[in-house]
Formats: C-alpha cells, sequence, structure tokens
C-alpha cells in the first residue's frame, strides 16, 4: 500500500498567514422574498403539470 505524498503532487501546507476567514454569503432578506414569489408563481403557473406528475408518480409506486 502506498502512502500519499503530498509534496510529490507539488502541494504544500499553508501557512498561517495565508489563511482568511470569510463571513458573509447570506442573501438579503428582500431577495429571498423576491425568489419564494418568483417560486410560488411557476407552482400557481404549471400545477397542472406538477399534479399530473404527482398523480403519475403515486400511482407508479406499487403498494404492498
Amino acid at each position: 500500500m502506498q502512502t500519499l505524498q503530498w509534496q510529490n503532487l507539488g502541494v504544500s501546507e499553508l501557512a498561517t498567514n495565508e489563511c482568511e476567514i470569510i463571513s458573509g454569503g447570506s442573501w438579503p432578506g428582500w431577495l429571498k422574498g423576491v425568489t419564494w414569489v418568483g417560486v410560488a408563481s411557476e407552482v400557481i403557473d404549471n400545477w397542472d403539470e406538477i399534479k399530473k406528475g404527482l398523480v403519475d408518480g403515486w400511482n407508479a409506486v406499487e403498494l404492498n
């Protein structure tokens, strides 16, 4: 069994001063609201197709 040697792959360990903590990445509240409105609109506009797919999927499940 071979052990993996990171140095053989040209990879080295990061020093402490090379690491950085990044805080953030959250979406603003208004953007979340717009996203949910968009999802709801798509569901409403395509409800017949969604319902048909759910019914077809349910009917395809074999119950014992």
